[in-house]
């Protein structure tokens, strides 16, 4: 009898640990096919009923709101459109993570800028959510820290530097960017009471917010895993102590900026 010893053909595969496509029965490394993990953010859009504490309803555009202040007071949001940057995870000793990507973007200088490629343009009627890079880290994280707005160096560029589709392609957005002023970190147009006759509000707001949350517990982030966020906006927090009938437009704006952070939550933290 004779024996004929069996063919064996190495396999190709992904032999990076940290790689979301990680082969352990690969023999020989693949050129160029592994994927990185990403973080990726969604957000829920609400309305925290201050007539009902213990309901919270889907945010609408036009749509009539009690007025925290005064429940018997109701007003409409007639758009919010705001731009998030900067987002990192937190471990429990201090260590933020963000992604490693990066973006070069022309300054109306005529200089290039090279920044962390972490935006997000958040509004009701973006209904996708955003993946915002390549994220490789493993741990324990807690918190999570972000930039409601813009920095005033990003501010300033050219949106037709940006890549196309990127959430700061926003030329032809007249809501959020204008030549010579640069780049909004949020957008606010709202009525203070339902007449039709009651002309708008609109506040142009520059200044970035930092803002700090906890998730909804500590998680353990393990190598080769895609990580998604959820966070959700309670629109009618920013309202909060705001006189609409009383306060003028300038203190109504200063409260606001007071209340942006006491929107925002972390629903949920995925990994996949």
């Amino acid at each position: 009898m004779l024996l004929f010893p069996a063919c064996y053909e190495p396999k190709e595969g992904c032999l990076d640990l940290d790689a979301v496509n990680y082969d352990a029965s690969a023999d020989n490394p693949c050129a160029d096919c592994c994927q990185m993990p990403t973080l990726s953010v969604s957000f829920s859009h609400q309305a925290l009923l201050p007539t009902q504490t213990d309901t919270a309803i889907s945010f609408k555009y036009d749509s009539l709101y009690p007025s925290p202040f005064d429940k018997s007071h109701y007003f409409q949001i007639t758009r919010s459109r705001f731009f998030i940057s900067g987002l990192h995870l937190i471990k429990e000793d201090g260590t933020e993570v963000g992604v490693q990507d990066s973006i070069e973007l022309e300054a109306s200088t005529g200089d290039t800028l090279t920044v962390e490629d972490n935006f997000a343009l958040v509004d009701r009627d973006i209904f996708q959510g955003e993946t915002l890079g390549t994220i490789v880290t493993q741990g324990n994280f807690d918190r999570v820290r972000f930039t409601l707005g813009l920095s005033n160096t990003v501010r300033h560029t050219i949106p037709e530097s940006a890549p196309s589709k990127h959430a700061l392609r926003v030329a032809g957005d007249t809501l959020m960017y204008a030549e010579g002023t640069g780049y909004l970190s949020h957008l606010l147009i709202f009525k203070r009471d339902t007449l039709s006759t009651t002309a708008p509000i609109e506040l142009k707001m520059t200044e970035p917010a930092t803002i700090e949350l906890p998730l909804p517990e500590t998680i353990g982030v393990l190598r080769g895993f895609n990580i998604s966020l959820k966070l959700k906006i309670n629109y009618l927090a920013w309202f909060a102590d705001i006189d609409l009938v009383n306060d003028s437009v300038q203190t109504i704006e200063m409260k606001l900026k007071e209340n942006l952070p006491n929107a925002f939550t972390v629903t949920e933290v995925k990994m996949n």
